[in-house]
């Protein structure tokens, strides 16, 4: 990261109190030696490079307009069976998976509380979040993206109205690999809970790859 962020020659603050390896790890996911040099060296914004918190906000803004217009130029999920043939032998040739063209899951992210039936955005751990359902492909890039489930959602519910899903049902010729709370269907699998055989123990193993 240092290779390609200015960074500056460290900054001498006060002796820092203790805080504990813990403390550091359940704040910043990172150890204390890492934070440390993040804090000492990465340039800050404000006062140092003359630029203010609006300015900030507002180029942020700009920024993710930008993205979200120009999403489906990059975010695009196999339809044509040419696509669909392609993403199927790239899965097969990585990953040993056949008919596979992607794996989809979700994962819960944070928000402020709305105002507008704010309660339907709180999850099973009592945090108001959206919950985001992606699926990749072998290449590890997003093909589908969804964002408009509230935290209350299970994904086994609205997995059942994107039109990833409708397609893939029609098609009958791909299918994603989930996670267990999809359940298994022609167009989703998912490892079996408790294998008794073999062929089952040997599914399980490539799926976990």
């Amino acid at each position: 990261m240092a290779d390609v962020v200015h960074v500056r020659d460290v900054k001498h603050y006060k002796p820092r109190l203790p805080t504990l390896v813990r403390d550091f790890k359940d704040l910043y996911h990172f150890e204390e030696i890492n934070v440390q040099w993040l804090a000492d060296r990465f340039l800050g914004i404000g006062a140092e490079l003359g630029v203010s918190q609006a300015t900030v906000s507002l180029s942020a803004n700009a920024v993710v307009d930008t993205i979200i217009a120009h999403a489906n130029e990059w975010i695009k999920f196999p339809t044509t069976n040419s696509e669909i043939t392609e993403a199927k032998q790239l899965w097969q040739r990585k990953y040993m998976f056949p008919t596979a063209i992607g794996v989809i899951d979700c994962s819960h992210i944070r928000i402020l509380k709305p105002k507008l039936y704010g309660d339907e955005y709180i999850n099973r751990k009592g945090k108001p979040t959206l919950n985001v359902q992606a699926i990749c492909d072998a290449k590890e890039m997003f093909t589908s993206v969804d964002v408009s489930w509230p935290g209350s959602v299970h994904h086994s519910r609205f997995w059942k109205n994107p039109q990833v899903c409708l397609q893939l049902r029609n098609k009958g010729n791909a299918m994603l690999i989930g996670d267990n709370g999809y359940g298994i269907e022609p167009c989703v699998m998912s490892v079996f809970e408790n294998p008794t055989s073999g062929a089952e123990l040997n599914y399980n193993k490539l799926f976990k790859k």
